[in-house]
């Protein structure tokens, strides 16, 4: 008689009771809780560098030697400075070429942060800025510490417009803001004191639209006070900004060397 084999009997697995098998939960939300929102841009301006581009201006004429204008002074503050010499000048400083426009200066930043403004938001810039001691400009002419206007090229590479809105600052120590629009053409905004010597802080709300658009200035921490309407430059659809100095002059002996100062320096999306 054969023998037979027992078969083998298979393993059982007796489930461990130790082992917690984890739960997963669901959050049901609170009525009436608020919802969080994504995250508007805001940037600050903590060094020089954190600026997108710098705006040297070149000497132009003879005599003169080109420097560092622009300047960083440390603890989130900068230095734009121009000069007037015998027979020289800090020149215009687009592109940082010599040969540029004759009858101007410029020391500035531009661009502070990835995203620009488009057309249909509501953004806020800011700066605290002082000018040196004493303090010229030439009355007539366009003398500006900020300036808030359209990237040239965005849209079409041939195309270079002007600010919306622009601060400029006058002999008399009066500053004025402006915005421009298509049909409302350039309009006062705020007039403010400045002195020499002394930070003023400014702060600019733009909310960009042709039709229902708006500029409001607040001067050291007071009420937002403005204009409304078409605020927009043309087919514009992006903004971006420049801090800094520039200015116009016919002749040298009104004006001297003199230096613009910005600290909390700032651009954040409202809406």
């Amino acid at each position: 008689m054969s023998s037979i084999k027992p078969q083998a009997t298979p393993p059982v697995n007796i489930p461990n009771v130790n082992v917690k098998t984890p739960v997963k939960t669901v959050k049901t939300p609170i009525p009436g809780a608020p919802v969080k929102q994504a995250q508007l841009p805001e940037y600050h301006m903590r060094a020089l560098s954190d600026f997108t581009n710098v705006q040297e201006p070149r000497v132009e004429g003879r005599g003169g030697q080109d420097i560092k204008n622009v300047q960083d002074l440390g603890g989130g503050a900068v230095r734009f400075r121009l000069r007037i010499g015998q027979g020289w000048w800090d020149g215009d400083g687009a592109g940082g070429t010599k040969g540029g426009r004759q009858d101007r200066q410029r020391a500035e930043c531009r661009g502070l942060g990835a995203v620009m403004q488009r057309s249909g938001e509501t953004w806020e810039y800011g700066t605290t800025f002082r000018v040196s001691v004493p303090f010229k400009t030439w009355d007539g002419a366009l003398t500006s510490v900020m300036q808030i206007i359209p990237p040239r090229g965005l849209e079409d590479p041939n195309v270079e417009y002007l600010p919306v809105v622009f601060v400029q600052l006058t002999s008399d120590h009066t500053g004025e803001v402006f915005a421009i629009g298509g049909n409302t053409g350039v309009r006062t905004v705020r007039t403010f004191a400045f002195a020499p010597g002394q930070w003023t802080a400014l702060s600019v709300r733009l909310h960009v639209d042709t039709h229902a658009g708006s500029a409001e200035v607040s001067v050291n921490g007071d009420a937002y006070k403005g204009v409304g309407g078409n605020v927009a430059r043309g087919a514009a659809k992006a903004y971006d900004a420049k801090w800094g100095f520039y200015r116009h002059f016919s002749d040298p002996k009104k004006v001297c060397d003199d230096y613009v100062e910005h600290k909390n320096v700032y651009r954040k999306r409202l809406a």
